[in-house]
């Protein structure tokens, strides 16, 4: 199975699942291309934060939004703490 994203960020991933690498060697791998894929999501997502005025910011709308930033910023050290 192949799978093709491409984002914003001009960054595009593919996934392969090649089940004849050693089983860490190919979850490594997955899980460093779930990073940069997370990783390019949060920028989009800052940049929609910053993009917004002040009072959206200020907003029940907008403190959802950092939440859901701070959400993922967290999502990115626990993979980063899989990675070697």
């Amino acid at each position: 199975m192949r799978i093709t994203v491409r984002f914003r960020c001009e960054s595009v991933f593919i996934l392969n699942a090649n089940t004849q690498l050693p089983g860490w060697t190919r979850w490594n791998a997955s899980f460093r291309a779930a990073q940069e894929l997370i990783a390019c999501n949060l920028s989009e997502m800052q940049d929609y934060y910053d993009d917004r005025s002040e009072s959206w910011q200020e907003s029940e709308r907008g403190e959802e939004h950092q939440e859901r930033i701070a959400s993922v910023e967290a999502v990115l050290d626990a993979l980063g703490e899989l990675i070697p």
